[in-house]
């Protein structure tokens, strides 16, 4: 279903109007704002930061930060303050349509600023982005998340007239979130909905269509993925049982001290890979999309990452509202290459598997059979352009939905066998019928039928790996 999509219109495209945005899920991005530095100036408004700092300067590694000069300890703050890759028009037009933006007045330029650990873009540069994206799109929805830091009144005066000169136009009240549907938004034509806890910033003369946040995406201070995935799972589980707000989650870890003085003794005497915020979030990245999927029932309106595109995260999101959801890998084998994925066209789903077996390879390829009940049977591309054997196996059960899948791979030799069951139980049986290697795990998503899958294929060796792609059988026809 994401092949082929204009990620810049997404929603206008795909969604349907009668949705509210409390029935959707919204991919975004967490300090949104810190995909560059100007300069040299530290966020002294971040908690985290000014403690870290003056430890590394008075603490024990004084003596290493004076040898090799600030400006090392500067270049570690950056690593672990960007959180993000590219500006927020490169963001929406990559898929992104929720931002956490925080914002400063920086004692250098004397303007308002976004920040993470460094002062970045000009706040006023940033919301002309916003407002162009969506002047430029006609049915797409943004959700901004505004953090005020250590604002004063002449601070709130100038964030008010910023608002006023770029996105207000553009504002819808933050109410409708809950109580207006897509369509009723897009028809009004104001698709932004800006958020901020702060009230002084409406008191202070701001757009009163600006109102507090009704996200409860959560923030999971940890940097540990395990530990990641377990607050993740009891704050998802008790936010989406409200209906009060968009649930969601921030799917990243956090650096502690420890993390940021290890980078800095790296930098000056270099033994592993750069260590920043982008290799820490590296280690919890490829785990989303199975514990989403362990989790489809779940609400999840928004879903938070840092350096989005590591994750996949956009992809798994827009999948969400159409009842799409892809497995990981299932040998986790990673030789070779993940070829394009097989999905099922609109209103029908696969009710066969046919895989080309080869001497001493395995399989080397594999495709979906249609076969509707009427007698004739449609296939769709194979996974991969390997044409080698002419040994076809397949079975296809006609009418029937493919809900259970398995494979058999051999150490050495990729995956062997593949067999399937359907939802009334039937079982296709190892189609190529070999005896040798070992059985993985049953793949499955209870209630889901099966609508796509994907090969990972290593040169003459056939394919070494697959993932599989299920479907809520209501939301996919």
């Amino acid at each position: 279903m994401l092949n082929n999509i204009d990620m810049r219109n997404w929603m206008g495209d795909l969604l349907p109007g009668t949705c509210t945005l409390i029935d959707v899920t919204l991919p975004g991005t967490h300090d949104s704002g810190a995909y560059y530095f100007i300069n040299d100036e530290v966020d002294k408004h971040n908690k985290r930061w000014e403690p870290i700092i003056e430890g590394l300067r008075t603490g024990a590694y004084a003596n290493i930060i004076a040898r090799v000069g600030y400006s090392k300890l500067v270049g570690t703050i950056a690593g672990w303050g960007k959180a993000q890759s590219m500006r927020l028009v490169n963001q929406f037009e990559r898929g992104i349509r929720y931002v956490d933006l925080r914002v400063m007045r920086s004692q250098k330029t004397g303007k308002l600023h976004f920040c993470h650990g460094l002062v970045g873009e000009e706040a006023a540069v940033g919301l002309e982005e916003i407002a162009g994206f969506l002047r430029h799109t006609r049915r797409e929805v943004v959700i901004v998340d505004l953090v005020l830091l250590d604002f004063q009144p002449r601070d709130y005066d100038e964030m008010a007239g910023i608002i006023d000169r770029t996105v207000a136009p553009l504002l819808a009240p933050v109410d409708h979130i809950l109580s207006k549907t897509l369509g009723e938004i897009t028809a009004a034509g104001s698709r932004l909905f800006l958020m901020c806890n702060d009230d002084k910033l409406k008191d202070s003369g701001g757009d009163q269509r600006i109102g507090r946040s009704r996200a409860n995406a959560g923030y999971f201070e940890t940097n540990s993925p395990d530990t990641l995935e377990k607050k993740a799972a009891d704050h998802l589980s008790r936010a989406a049982a409200a209906r009060d707000g968009l649930s969601g989650m921030q799917w990243i870890l956090t650096p502690t001290q420890d993390d940021i003085v290890a980078g800095v003794k790296n930098m000056i005497n270099p033994i592993s890979a750069t260590q920043d915020l982008r290799w820490l979030n590296g280690k919890c990245a490829g785990r989303l999309r199975s514990f989403l999927n362990a989790r489809y029932a779940v609400r999840c309106n928004l879903i938070v990452t840092d350096f989005f595109e590591d994750s996949d995260a956009v992809d798994i999101a827009i999948a969400r509202n159409f009842g799409e959801f892809w497995t990981d890998g299932v040998t986790r084998n990673k030789e070779g290459g993940w070829t394009g994925r097989i999905e099922a066209p609109a209103g029908r789903l696969p009710s066969g598997i046919e895989v080309k077996q080869q001497a001493r390879y395995g399989i080397t390829n594999a495709r979906l059979l249609f076969n509707d009940g009427n007698g004739a049977v449609s296939e769709s591309g194979w996974t991969c352009g390997n044409q080698e054997s002419q040994d076809n196996r397949s079975r296809c059960f006609p009418g029937e939905a493919i809900t259970k899948v398995q494979i058999k791979e051999q150490g050495g030799y990729g995956i062997v066998d593949l067999r399937f069951w359907t939802a009334s139980g039937k079982e296709s049986g190892w189609l190529a019928g070999n005896p040798d290697g070992g059985e993985h795990a049953v793949v499955t998503l209870d209630g889901l039928a099966l609508t796509g899958l994907q090969g990972r294929e290593q040169g003459r060796y056939g394919l070494v790996d697959m993932r599989f792609g299920f479907t809520n059988t209501k939301a996919h026809g």
